[in-house]
């Protein structure tokens, strides 16, 4: 549905797609657009898995979740056989969650925010931790779609998530704030791309959201955008 040039690539690693929804700037309208194409997939009848993989846990507030012990940080040190002192006995079906809206999800917590600093001094690849478990857990044989709900940053859950990603959606406000943090963002993944710990995701789409029409520096963002 969202792929073109990738299509092959992501038949031979199997039938679900990770896309991933981020930008560096906050109150682009991300976690809820990665909520609308959940709720949308759903509804075509795909099965569908949200990971929530944000601290402030807003998008696992939409799906009605509200804060619980476990939750997708458990899991992602699960995966690190070095932070074995901090494991749990929790597995996926543990922390999943059955959504109304037919969308399954693993919900972030507080402890997410912690996550750096829990993996500083590890050995193996701290950027591919996200991808280890979803591989591990088979999440891609379950689901035709994985959504991760991004952090507003460009800190080491978001580069787990583009490392584990097949694609990715880039929602932003068409001004100069957000085209700032989009340069950052295309910096980042040049960095990403010289570790050589992965491919690349392609680039899906970038969405300009909360667009106001009667200012003309966004008419004149959207211009440049469209034009490049």
């Amino acid at each position: 549905m969202f792929f073109g040039r990738n299509k092959q690539k992501l038949d031979d690693k199997g039938k679900g797609k990770v896309i991933s929804f981020l930008n560096q700037k906050g109150g682009v309208g991300k976690t809820t657009m990665c909520f609308n194409t959940a709720y949308a997939l759903a509804q075509k009848g795909h099965k569908v898995l949200v990971v929530d993989m944000d601290p402030q846990a807003n998008m696992s507030y939409l799906f009605g979740r509200e804060e619980n012990e476990k939750s997708i940080f458990n899991l992602l040190l699960n995966t690190v056989k070095e932070l074995k002192q901090m494991h749990t006995s929790v597995i996926f079906e543990n922390v999943v969650y059955k959504t109304e809206a037919g969308v399954d999800l693993l919900p972030s917590a507080q402890e997410l925010s912690g996550f750096e600093l829990c993996v500083a001094s590890v050995n193996s690849p701290r950027q591919t931790i996200l991808k280890k478990y979803i591989e591990q857990a088979g999440l891609r044989k379950r689901y035709d779609y994985i959504l991760v709900d991004c952090p507003p940053t460009l800190g080491l859950l978001v580069v787990n998530s583009i490392c584990s990603s097949d694609g990715v959606i880039v929602p932003f406000r068409p001004d100069d704030f957000s085209m700032k943090g989009l340069e950052h963002f295309y910096r980042m993944l040049g960095d990403i791309e010289d570790m050589e710990l992965v491919e690349l995701p392609e680039i899906i789409t970038h969405i300009p959201n909360l667009m106001d029409s009667r200012r003309k520096q966004e008419e004149r963002v959207i211009y440049t955008r469209l034009r490049n």
